[in-house]
């Protein structure tokens, strides 16, 4: 498998395993679905990996770590905004807790997430003033390889 299948495949899971994330509010990298009039968004983004050797046949397991930025757009008082980024999040972890091996992956032995910065003040130019948390999913995958040397 890849970083972009295994991003696909959590894509996926969030949108067809919670009625709160649909094609509509979430995207791989595509900022334009902010300001559609939604309540919250989830954005995939690139991050981090790390690639361990697990034996001399050359199999490998891999550690994507997918930043999911979820977007809450200020709309309203600033308690509902709060209400809506922390029930969001909520929904993002357990969904994924519960689908540790992502709804349509083979190779993915599991998925979690392991951490989240601070929700801060953001906006994308054209679009609107949000708050945003960066929450960090960990998925795993074995792969094979034949070696040549």
């Amino acid at each position: 498998m890849s970083y972009a299948i295994c991003e696909a495949a959590l894509l996926t899971t969030i949108q067809t395993s919670t009625a709160n994330f649909t094609a509509a509010n979430t995207s791989q990298g595509d900022y334009r679905i902010l300001g559609s009039g939604r309540t919250h968004y989830v954005v995939l983004q690139l991050g981090s990996f790390e690639n361990q050797r697990i034996n001399i046949r050359g199999d490998h397991r891999r550690t994507w770590n997918i930043n999911m930025e979820l977007w809450v757009p200020f709309q309203g008082e600033i308690s509902t905004v709060a209400s809506v980024i922390r029930t969001q999040r909520q929904n993002l972890i357990d969904t994924i807790s519960q689908y540790t091996h992502l709804t349509s992956s083979g190779a993915v032995y599991d998925a979690f997430v392991t951490q989240a910065d601070e929700p801060l003040v953001d906006a994308i130019p054209g679009g609107p003033t949000c708050w945003k948390q960066v929450i960090v999913c960990q998925v795993k995958e074995d792969t094979g390889f034949t070696l040549i040397d």
